[in-house]
């Protein structure tokens, strides 16, 4: 906190034009020395970060999810094959575990022959 103080008066101190600015604080410009990340990583970030809030606002219903985000049910799911997510066999319903999500849900399966004479 001291340091923020001593900055702040010294800059007002200093200072040459109307405003203070990060430079006259000596503070480096955010994300100038960091390492950026291409276009495409950012991306993938944005839309895996998207779609994983979707499902679990939606409770991984995955046709609520790609209304919800304007898109299409076809669309999310080559994105969630994209970018690891699980997505459900054919028949099933989207309430499938995403990627990187703990827990697992089971599936409703119908009864087969084999299990009702089991009972």
């Amino acid at each position: 906190m001291r340091e923020l103080i001593n900055r702040v008066r010294r800059a007002t101190v200093m200072c040459e034009h109307p405003l203070i600015s990060p430079v006259d604080l000596e503070l480096a410009e955010p994300g100038c020395d960091a390492h950026l990340p291409t276009l495409a990583a950012a991306r993938a970030e944005a839309e895996t970060r998207a779609i994983r809030i979707a499902l679990r606002c939606t409770g991984n219903n995955v046709s609520e999810a790609a209304r919800r985000m304007g898109t299409t049910r076809v669309t999310l799911y080559r994105l969630m094959r994209r970018y690891g997510f699980s997505v459900p066999a054919a028949g099933q319903s989207g309430a499938g575990n995403s990627a990187g999500q703990a827990g697992s849900a089971s599936a409703f399966r119908f009864p087969t022959p084999a299990t009702l004479e089991s009972t």
